[in-house]
């Protein structure tokens, strides 16, 4: 069976710049969960800041979807990776999609085109990942 990258030009550039905003994302939620600096949170308002502080005090939570973020971005970066990273990464983009959306309007902006870049990679790669679902 051989497998195909659709449209692999416009593919790399979307996947670079999904690898570089979940990389960069994810180191600052990692600096940010470390350093102990996440009282910017607090002026959030509404359901959307309600569900961050949430995340936040599980005290374990936002570290990890840090983590997440940066590694599957970093597995997204390398071409031989890059189909792993989409997958990893693609629970979360929809998460965020969604999120912003219906809780945190006024990130919509941000975490929209998020969760369109992961659906259109996934599409790009479906050929590589058909068998997982056949």
């Amino acid at each position: 069976m051989s497998y195909q990258i659709k449209h692999p030009t416009i593919t790399m550039v979307l996947r670079f710049v999904l690898g570089l905003f979940l990389t960069m994302s994810g180191a600052g939620m990692l600096f940010l969960a470390l350093s102990g600096g996440l009282s910017d949170v607090d002026q959030m308002s509404g359901p959307g800041g309600d569900f961050i502080r949430a995340v936040i005090k599980t005290g374990y939570l936002w570290p990890f979807v840090g983590l997440i973020k940066f590694a599957s971005g970093i597995l997204i970066l390398i071409p031989r990776t890059a189909r792993l990273g989409v997958m990893a990464s693609f629970p979360f983009a929809i998460n965020i999609g969604l999120w912003t959306a219906f809780y945190a309007t006024e990130f919509a902006l941000l975490g929209i085109p998020v969760m369109l870049l992961s659906i259109y990679l996934i599409y790009a790669y479906f050929d590589y990942y058909k068998p997982m679902v056949t």
